[in-house]
Parts: structure tokens; sequence; C-alpha cells
């Protein structure tokens, strides 16, 4: 999973999403928050809407729909995870706004450190590509680049969507706010210690089992050594956050560490070698890739 960070609101309108908070984070593009969303429901709050919520629960489970005329999905999304904390005129998941209108994040004008969604005319900016707030197509959310609000990718009901070949893997929250949304993101595939194989402001980040993607930082940005969170990008380029005495040893502790090769001990951090004082253990992991790649630590 992957955690980011938008900066600010523009006025009392819409979130400024176009600079994320790009300091070093766990997995995905698109954006990479403060802390994890507390609610799993999509429940629209005050104002007007122009669909209807369903609530259904089941072994502990809820699953929350909305149907809308004017939505511009083929039908209703129904996620088992939370999705965002963020309630107001319109549903983010369903995009249930108006024709030619978008479901946005916008600043509460009654009480600025929190936001709410809206509708607001949707702009000609397509997917994945850079955007300022409101520039978006249709059911699309600026966060840096265009994407869509989705339902976590481990969710046991709707995972995934509607991101397609993507992933729901991208928690971005709005600072000064306890607010947050799962976004798609559509990472390039990456290779370890290539300072080339990732486009600028992305690093190349474990990504599951013999996969590297790149990925904004998280906000975190946490160093070699240092604690971490636990998300895919909190450490540096071809680093992992880790617990460096494997998963079963009790102590879940997690440190920023290295990704490494023992045929380029030569080389420098991030480039297949080990920090001064660092050895190259390859005996506690097996990351799935074809190469002997382990990770760095004192």
């Amino acid at each position: 999973m992957h955690k980011a960070w938008i900066l600010s609101f523009v006025g009392a309108g819409l979130v400024a999403a176009g600079a994320l908070g790009a300091c070093g984070d766990s997995e995905g593009s698109g954006g990479s928050g403060s802390d994890d969303p507390t609610s799993n429901s999509t429940t629209t709050g005050t104002g007007s809407t122009t669909g209807t919520m369903q609530t259904t629960t089941t072994g502990g489970m809820t699953t929350s729909s909305s149907t809308s005329s004017g939505s511009t999905s083929s039908g209703p999304i129904e996620c088992s995870d939370m999705v965002t904390t963020i309630t107001g005129e319109c549903d983010l998941l369903q995009q249930d706004c108006g024709p030619g209108e978008t479901c946005l994040v916008a600043q509460d004008p009654n009480d600025p450190a929190n936001s709410v969604s809206a509708c607001a005319p949707a702009g000609l900016v397509g997917l994945g590509q850079p955007c300022e707030p409101g520039d978006c197509q249709e059911g699309m959310l600026c966060v840096g680049t265009c994407t869509y609000v989705c339902c976590p990718e481990g969710a046991t009901m709707g995972a995934n969507e509607p991101c397609g070949l993507g992933q729901c893997s991208l928690n971005v929250s709005f600072k000064g706010t306890d607010d947050s949304v799962y976004v798609c993101t559509y990472d390039e595939v990456c290779n370890f210690f290539d300072p080339n194989t990732c486009p600028t402001g992305k690093d190349c980040h474990f990504a599951g089992n013999g996969l590297a993607n790149c990925s904004v930082p998280s906000p975190g940005d946490y160093m070699d050594g240092e604690m971490c969170e636990g998300f895919a990008n909190d450490c540096p380029d071809s680093a992992i956050c880790i617990d460096a005495d494997g998963p079963m040893m009790g102590d879940d502790t997690l440190y920023c560490r290295y990704f490494c090769d023992p045929n380029l001990s030569g080389q420098p951090a991030g480039l297949g070698g080990c920090p001064a004082g660092q050895t190259c253990d390859t005996s506690v992991y097996d990351f799935g890739f074809p190469a002997d790649l382990g990770f760095c630590h004192p």
C-alpha cells in the first residue's frame, strides 16, 4: 500500500491536488498522506444529492452502493472496505453528479479544517495526465494526475474497481485534515539499482513477489536506518521498509534498508551495494526475483 498527501486547499473550493507530498512512501503512482481513513462509510452527508444510498450488513461486513440517473459509471460499485472519510453533496466512489459534472473534494465552507465532496463542471484532462483542480474529465479526481476514486485492492468485494489495469493502492490524505480517499494508480514497472528506471519524481519500490514499480515517495521521507510505517514507498529508491529479523521473530519494528546484490558489493547503496558497516543478507526473505536479491543491515 502507498501513501501520499495533498498539500493544500484552493480558497474555499477545490483541493489543490497538483502538488503531492512527494517526500519519500508505500504503494502507487498517481500520488502517494496522513493517517489511513478511519471510516468505511461512503454515505453522502448534508447537501443535495442526485442518488440514493443503500447499506447492507452481512456477517459484520458492510457494503454500500448508490444509484443515480446522472452516474458516469455503468452501475454502482459495491465495496466491502472503507474508500474515503469524505462525505457531502455527492459520492466520490459512485461519481453520482449530473451529466458534464464530476464529484470533487472541496474545503468545507463552515469548517476549513474539514473537506467535503461537491459536484463541479468536468474538465478536459484525461486519465493519467498532469492536472490542476477542476481539470479532469467526468468521474475523475485530480491528485497531481487525473485518476479514479476506487475500492481498495484488498477488499473482499469490489476490489480495484474501477481501476481496470491499475491498482487501488494509493491512500491520499489532505494535509491539515483527517480526511483521506483511495485512488487508482498506474505505476510503471522498474528495475532496482537503475537510477534512470523511473520518471522524475518517482522512485523504484518493491511491489510484491518479483515485481517493482515506480511510485511517488511517501510523506514520511524516511532514510536508511530510520523507523518507517510499512508503506511500500516509505523509503528511498531501491530500498524497503522491513523487519530485518524476519516476520516470525516477534519484533515487528520496521526500518528502511537498501536492497542489495552480492555481485554488486562494490557499488554505492541504492545501486546494489550497501552503506558502510552494513552487509548484504539474502537469507531472511525471498523477494521473488530471479537474481540474488537481499537487503542491507548492520
